[in-house]
């Protein structure tokens, strides 16, 4: 639950954009940074964005930190983990 654990300890996280499209967790720009994970130059952009617009960057810890404690970190991993599953 690496993300989860990012939330909780203030990192702000960067993921695939090939997510379900059913997930209400992790959202573009609210929460996360959601990537092509197949492009490089879209992974270090969300890197440097993160590191040089602290306004966005600030969001992202906040907001991640409200969807932890919101939808608890029990009820999203076990979302995380049928996603996986779905992927295999």
């Amino acid at each position: 639950y690496t993300f989860l654990e990012a939330f909780d300890f203030g990192v702000p996280i960067i993921l695939s954009n090939r997510w379900d499209p059913d997930d209400h967790y992790f959202i573009h720009r609210v929460n996360c940074l959601k990537v092509d994970p197949d492009s490089p130059r879209e992974i270090g952009d969300a890197c440097k964005e993160i590191l040089h617009n602290f306004p966005l960057r600030m969001k992202l810890i906040k907001n991640g930190y409200m969807t932890l404690k919101k939808h608890k970190a029990k009820k999203i991993g076990k979302k995380f983990i049928k996603i996986l599953k779905r992927s295999i």
